[in-house]
């Protein structure tokens, strides 16, 4: 697997979404490469800002899958 490849997930407002693409942009400017598909990334992180339980759930429901589907991944929750 390749380590440089990386996905992002965003949960949450615009605010968290731009936080989502500057973290995209500072990992591209180090050699990452942005990959649409969790499965075939080194490194997948969860940009969460959650305010409900069930959005707490939403993203933790999504971080068991993440690891299901791509155990050797490095997975982040922010």
């Amino acid at each position: 697997m390749d380590q440089t490849r990386f996905h992002i997930h965003t949960f949450g407002c615009r605010t968290n979404q731009a936080d989502g693409d500057a973290l995209a942009e500072r990992l591209r400017a180090l050699g990452g490469r942005w990959v649409d598909d969790p499965s075939a990334a080194g490194l997948i992180l969860v940009n969460s800002c959650t305010v409900t339980r069930r959005a707490d759930h939403d993203a933790r429901k999504l971080l068991r899958k993440l690891l299901r589907e791509n155990p050797r991944a490095r997975v982040a929750l922010a």
